[in-house]
């Protein structure tokens, strides 16, 4: 059965908290616009507000009418559960796909209630440290709602299961990124606008400014390598500590804060290669699009880089925390340009696998599976 056979009137619902952030939210967008592009009716619920400069709201396809932004204050906001019981009730949709932990609780719940009848969540991150045990036992308890939990990794998986998630109901399905959005690339941006002089090796952190992303393991090495540089493109809670941090290593004129940018594709043209040191990751789709830009990757030893990058062959992957690996990598990745673009080639090849085309064609498969397995409830 292949996802071609997913039925038209298979109405799919996507939940989301909000199309901001990173990407979790980037693989909502990339997979609603491929159903589209398919023919498959979907409609999406955000619930927190976008936020301005970070929202990829612009490139959904979705049409107005088929999105709602129900916005909840918190878990006990009664009048927006009514709102959103009452859009679930309107839809009537056949397949609710959730998508982070908040979205997965009121979407289970919701979606209990008025008797969908095929929930599907996704879980994005491994969350040993960041789920409080409150979150951990929701997820316990509304396992049962779901007839399929989507790790998007085997780290992620290995993590639902040490907190009590039935294997039976995990399906391991790997994240896509849109490569077509990363070759339309073409005339891209020029260094000397971030003041980064042309021949200057310069180096490119994408991801949320938290302490997951571990852009503070970066400063040591770059303070002890000459003349090279960093762009940061992201934002977060961290980030005013991160430029202090900066700040005390004496990098102020090396690493350039971008905030929040959309324009990844554009700035990947003109970085020599990308750095991400996360302590823990679910799966990287930064190292996916820098891959499918052909710039070389180092990476963290941790989660989802894992099954992406073959370290030496088609990317870098260091000892988590390991500052001075790192430092030995970039030195590398500098001075050795026929590794450097052996490594680029790979990457290019690499990237082909995670699609998104692949990806969707998977989701619809296991969709169509769902709803096979309903037929006597799905007409």
């Amino acid at each position: 059965m292949n996802g071609n056979s997913l039925s038209r009137a298979a109405t799919i619902t996507f939940v989301v908290n909000s199309l901001s952030g990173g990407g979790a939210e980037r693989l909502v967008v990339d997979e609603i616009n491929e159903c589209i592009r398919r023919g498959i009716p979907v409609r999406l619920i955000t619930l927190r507000p976008e936020k301005a400069g970070a929202s990829l709201l612009a490139e959904c396809r979705i049409a107005e009418s088929n999105r709602r932004n129900i916005v909840f204050r918190g878990m006990l906001d009664l009048s927006s559960w009514l709102r959103f019981v009452l859009t679930i009730r309107e839809w009537r949709p056949r397949i609710l796909v959730t998508h982070l932990w908040f979205a997965n609780t009121i979407g289970r719940v919701a979606g209990a209630i008025c008797r969908v009848p095929a929930i599907v969540s996704f879980e994005h991150n491994v969350y040993d440290a960041v789920k409080s045990p409150w979150q951990f036992f929701v997820d316990r308890m509304l396992q049962r709602f779901s007839d399929r939990i989507v790790a998007v990794s085997r780290g992620v998986c290995e993590s639902l299961v040490r907190h009590g998630i039935n294997r039976g109901k995990i399906v391991i399905l790997l994240n896509g990124v849109d490569l077509s959005r990363i070759r339309e690339r073409k005339g891209g941006m020029k260094r000397e606008k971030f003041g980064v002089p042309q021949g200057a090796f310069l180096f490119f952190f994408i991801g949320r400014l938290t302490r997951q992303k571990g852009l503070d393991v970066l400063f040591a090495p770059l303070r002890d390598i000459p003349g090279v540089f960093l762009l940061v493109a992201g934002d977060g809670e961290e980030r005013a500590r991160l430029e202090a941090l900066a700040e005390e290593y004496r990098l102020r004129e090396r690493v350039r804060f971008l905030g929040e940018r959309r324009d990844i594709p554009q700035l990947l043209s003109c970085a020599d290669c990308v750095l991400l040191p996360s302590r823990w990751e679910g799966f990287g789709i930064a190292a996916v699009e820098a891959m499918a830009a052909g710039v070389p990757v180092i990476a963290s030893d941790v989660g989802g880089f894992r099954e992406i990058i073959i370290s030496g062959t088609n990317g870098v992957l260091v000892p988590l925390g390991d500052v001075d690996a790192f430092k030995r990598e970039m030195e590398r990745m500098m001075r050795d340009a026929g590794f450097r673009r052996a490594i680029s080639r790979n990457a290019l090849l690499r990237a082909r696998d995670f699609d998104i085309l692949h990806h969707v064609d998977q989701f619809l498969t296991m969709l169509s599976s769902i709803e096979y397995r309903h037929a006597g409830i799905i007409s």
